[in-house]
Formats: structure tokens, C-alpha cells, sequence
């Protein structure tokens, strides 16, 4: 008799709407996973990086779900994520090894023709805000706006270092 009422209490109990939504929620970032692995890669330099690195954006995007505004801009609110949490890494890093911040890393990856093998080294090779801006703006298409949003500047930092990696491409590149 007692197991009956214990039962029919949790029957009973409301259902948060937060344990309502985790199916659809699972579904949205599940859908993003493919676009910010790609913007990851460009971030890190280990393919194990990104991934390490969108899991920590998935962690931080869960604990700070309710400050997300706007559900359509999810993407762009978890690659903000994922850039402030890859620079924050990168500058942790430079901190303790100077000469990690030096390059001399290869990517374990590689695309299938040579010009994205050369585009991705070149990337690779930008200054890390520069790169950081060139990925966000010209691979993952964000306005400059978004960009600058993304990386905690303002949009003329963002102009100013997408004309200098632009710059810096077409050298490398040309």
C-alpha cells in the first residue's frame, strides 16, 4: 500500500519545463555539433582539441542556458562560447609555455586537395586574434557584428584584423 502512494505521488509531480525541453534542446545542439567541430578545428590545433574544445562549449552553454535570448542564434551563441573558451585556453597556455605560442604544430588532419591543405596552414599561421576573425567572418560566415561580438571587441578591431590576415593570406597564398 505504501508502494502505491509512493507511486502515485511521482505520477503526480508537475514536470519542470527545463526537463521538458532537454529532448529538444539535445536535438539543437546535436544539429550545431558539425559546424562548431569545423570552427574548433580552425581554432586549436589538435584535432582531440576541438573536440575537447566543444565539449567544454557544450558544459558552459548548459550551465548558462538561461541567459541565451534568442533560440534562433543558438549557433552563434555557442561558437561565442567556444572562442572566448579557445582563446582563454591559448592565452592560459602562452602563459606557462611561451615557446607553445612559437607554431611548429601540424595538423594530424588533412583536407583532400593541396589548396586546403595550403589554406588551412595558412590559417594556421595568422596571429591568433587575426586568425580568430578571419575564421569567424570569412569560414563561418558571421557578420562583422557577430564577430566582434564573438571575440569581446569592437567591430573596427574586427575590420583591422580581418584586413591584416586578408593581407597576410594573399602573401602566404599569392
Amino acid at each position: 500500500m505504501q508502494a502505491e502512494m509512493i507511486g502515485e505521488n511521482v505520477d503526480d509531480r508537475p514536470v519542470s519545463s527545463r526537463d521538458a525541453e532537454t529532448p529538444r534542446l539535445r536535438d539543437a545542439l546535436a544539429s550545431h555539433e558539425p559546424a562548431l567541430l569545423a570552427t574548433a578545428r580552425f581554432l586549436v590545433h589538435e584535432e582531440a582539441d576541438a573536440r575537447d574544445l566543444v565539449q567544454q562549449t557544450y558544459e558552459t552553454a548548459l550551465r548558462h542556458l538561461d541567459e541565451l535570448r534568442d533560440q534562433e542564434k543558438l549557433l552563434a551563441w555557442l561558437t561565442t562560447i567556444a572562442v572566448r573558451a579557445a582563446l582563454r585556453r591559448r592565452t592560459a597556455l602562452a602563459r606557462l609555455i611561451p615557446r607553445f605560442m612559437s607554431g611548429g604544430f601540424e595538423p594530424r588532419y588533412a583536407a583532400p586537395d593541396d589548396t586546403a591543405i595550403a589554406l588551412r596552414a595558412a590559417v594556421r599561421g595568422l596571429p591568433d586574434r587575426v586568425r580568430v576573425a578571419v575564421v569567424l567572418h570569412h569560414m563561418v560566415g558571421f557578420t562583422v557584428r557577430e564577430t566582434a561580438v564573438a571575440m569581446g571587441v569592437t567591430e573596427n578591431t574586427v575590420k583591422s584584423e580581418l584586413k591584416t590576415g586578408l593581407s597576410q593570406l594573399r602573401e602566404k597564398l599569392g
